[in-house]
């Protein structure tokens, strides 16, 4: 019983059943029902006790006025007292029947009675017996009507009460019958709760195990990841250091195969953690200020070399209207933008690969950020276009595909999109390229400062690649500068010989439109210049060119595309201050022998392997094995930045920056850049926290560790 009257209070505070509570009004409409038959059935008895009262004070009246007069002589007739009490009497019984409101029949009746009650005074005043026995007759006669109508009414109220009552147990009985079959029901329905009560318990039980198989199976994988990247970063820095060597085609060829098959491994882990991270829900969006178009220009400059192994043009075009400084998730954002452009550049053999950055809606506080990666690739069918967004599902499934991958990039990138509160689709036609559309909310953050353009040039861009063009335009007017467009040289020639010859002239040389004629394209420009004049040579970044042998051929400078907008205003400033002579790597190279750089690491391969990137970009290296090392070198030396370890023992470095920031006299304001193998968003924040200014997650590269130590160091 206590286990039923448990499942009847389980089943009270999830509510009865919709059939018991139809029984319940049920029951409460016929109870007032029979109530309000009791209260009628006591009126009628109340009437049938008044009613019986009133035919025995009729009779007995009437026994007593014929007693008085069969017993009358002539000589002796009833007295008028006798009279005056009949006559009392009567009028007694007609108030009472007047108070008990009764239908007129029957004060008719009664009306009746006294009239032959007067009759018969009369007659027997007259001293006629004939007159008597007629008013005595009469009289019997009518209050036997007046009883037997009496009667007739009380039979007809019995009658209907009697049906309604019928009725009311014929309800009832029904109503008994409703209430054991759904006491039957409601048991029926109490063993399947149970039942479901079980297999909940059992769903529960399973989903627990299976939520703990799923953490178990996520901290493996963040403690896999945590290893594979400390030797993966020894693999690929070894890499790059013998790439940047005196080596034979042969060993280079090798060395970049294992380069690349240690990205490929990389980019298959993060994507793993990455997609692990998801189905736990553990992906969270960590929001802070960043710069928009330097985000987006640093992505497309690391994929610039990979596209232009392939003979890809990549160009980037970003809206000149662009919020300079939003606030967002900057690392979600690059993965995105990495993985699309990416994508773009596997999935094609020929052509170009266009990023445009748009803005949408613009307004006050906030915008549309509008991302679109066209390529001119191989195309997506419409069949295999719903399963582009699929977790481990690729366009070719086959064993005999040409690309490799997960098929977690695209979901990934849906995911994160999606938790920004944007949307992503893809337009495609087989054979004639994709193009992948992204739009995500930013809110714009005001910059602290605005910096001035350069005075105005005449700019020209001698370039016969339409889209280059509009891209390289579209970032020179970012800067202030309304740049024309040469396709050709004669229209270059054209342009330098009607310009202002009071003004600064730059001309942007592509190296593909010049072709083997640079020498003789820069004479005649600079003999059809009217002032000043700097040639600057566009380079794919993949075909760097020394700068002897530049200007040897005429050229005063050269640029790396796809372009870099810092770069590109550097390069107008110098121009507008007319000092070619400092260079903006003379200058690096100069600042970067200014002090030591400090190395944590406990591990000795990744330390050695750090400390020869270090050496290579002009540092000299101060080594440190522990968190306590570094804390002890740090109080006894400045250094121009460190490079921290988070996990080491003796002293970790999130504790051992804390300690450098409370206590170190030469170093409380160095920049500390984390170096970790840990792929946390948690360990970002915990960085950030103890005070750390960077973040640089293994392995590293030479490329990624020179943008980080210039962003920190030059950023003044």
């Amino acid at each position: 019983m206590s286990d039923l009257s448990l499942e009847l209070a389980r089943g009270k505070q999830r509510g009865l059943p919709w059939h018991f509570k139809v029984i319940l009004v049920t029951i409460v409409i016929l109870g007032a029902w029979s109530g309000h038959l009791i209260i009628q059935e006591q009126q009628l008895r109340g009437q049938v006790a008044k009613r019986v009262h009133w035919i025995n004070t009729l009779q007995n009246i009437l026994a007593d006025l014929q007693q008085n007069i069969s017993l009358a002589t002539p000589s002796q007739r009833p007295p008028p007292v006798f009279w005056r009490e009949m006559n009392q009497r009567l009028g007694d019984f007609h108030r009472d029947l007047g108070k008990a409101k009764e239908t007129e029949a029957l004060r008719e009746e009664l009306e009746n009675i006294q009239q032959s009650f007067g009759l018969l005074q009369i007659a027997l005043v007259d001293n006629s017996s004939q007159s008597v026995q007629s008013s005595v007759g009469d009289l019997y006669r009518r209050l036997d009507l007046f009883a037997r109508r009496i009667n007739n009414q009380l039979e007809i109220q019995s009658t209907e009460l009697g049906e309604r009552w019928d009725r009311l147990g014929f309800l009832i009985g029904t109503l008994f019958l409703l209430f054991i079959s759904n006491f039957f029901l409601m048991l029926l329905t109490l063993i399947r709760d149970r039942q479901l009560l079980q297999v909940n318990e059992d769903l529960n039980r399973a989903v627990r195990r299976a939520n703990s198989a799923n953490s178990a199976k996520s901290r493996f994988v963040a403690n896999m990841s945590h290893e594979i990247r400390t030797p993966m970063h020894g693999i690929i820095g070894t890499a790059e250091l013998l790439l940047a060597m005196e080596l034979s085609k042969e060993e280079r060829e090798y060395i970049e195969i294992m380069k690349h098959s240690g990205q490929t491994l990389l980019g298959l882990l993060n994507d793993i953690l990455d997609f692990s991270k998801i189905e736990e829900g553990h992906l969270l969006l960590q929001d802070a200020r960043f710069e928009l178009r330097e985000t987006v220009e640093q992505v497309v400059q690391q994929l610039a070399i990979p596209a232009q192994s392939k003979s890809l043009d990549l160009i980037c075009h970003i809206d000149p209207t662009l919020p300079k400084v939003v606030f967002g998730d900057s690392t979600r954002f690059r993965q995105v933008l990495f993985n699309l452009v990416g994508n773009a550049i596997k999935f094609t053999d020929t052509g170009h690969v266009l990023v445009e950055a748009k803005v949408v809606n613009l307004e006050t506080a906030s915008f549309y950020f509008d991302l679109v990666i066209r390529d001119t690739g191989i195309g997506i069918k419409d069949k295999d276009k719903a399963a582009l967004f699929v977790p481990f599902s690729q366009v070719d499934p086959s064993n005999t595909r040409r690309h490799e991958g997960t098929g977690l990039g695209l979901s990934i990138c849906k995911y994160i999109v999606l938790a920004m509160g944007g949307s992503i689709h893809v337009q495609s036609e087989f054979g004639k390229g994709s193009a992948f559309h992204v739009t995500v909310p930013l809110k714009i953050v005001p910059a602290d400062t605005e910096d001035k353009p350069p005075l105005p040039l005449t700019t020209l861009i001698l370039d016969d690649n339409p889209l280059r063009q509009t891209a390289l335009k579209s970032q020179l007017k970012t800067l202030g500068q309304e740049a024309v467009l040469c396709p050709t040289l004669e229209e270059a020639i054209n342009c330098l010989a009607k310009a202002d010859k009071d003004r600064l002239a730059l001309v942007f040389i592509d190296q593909d439109c010049a072709d083997l004629d640079l020498s003789q394209w820069s004479a005649a420009l600079r003999k059809a210049a009217v002032g000043p004049l700097t040639l600057a040579l566009v380079l794919p970044m993949s075909q760097p060119i020394a700068q002897s042998v530049v200007e040897e051929k005429g050229i005063d400078t050269t640029v790396s595309r796809p372009h870099r907008q810092t770069r590109l205003k550097k390069l107008l400033k110098s121009v507008v201050r007319a000092s070619q002579e400092v260079s903006e790597s003379s200058v690096e190279i100069e600042n970067r022998h200014e002090g030591p750089i400090l190395i944590a690491e406990d591990n000795p391969i990744n330390r050695m392997v750090l400390a020869k990137m270090v050496s290579n970009l002009g540092y000299t290296v101060v080594h440190a094995e522990d968190g306590e090392k570094a804390v002890e070198a740090a109080d006894k030396e400045a250094f121009k930045a460190i490079l921290m370890d988070c996990q080491m023992p003796k002293l970790d470095g999130i504790e051992a920056t804390r300690k450098i920031r409370r206590q170190s006299s030469v170093n409380s304001k160095v920049p500390i850049i984390a170096v970790t193998a840990s792929a946390e968003a948690t360990e970002r924040g915990r960085c950030v926290e103890a005070g750390m200014n960077g973040f640089l997650s293994k392995p590293v590269t030479t490329d990624r560790l020179e943008s980080v130590l210039r962003e920190f160091l030059f950023s003044s």
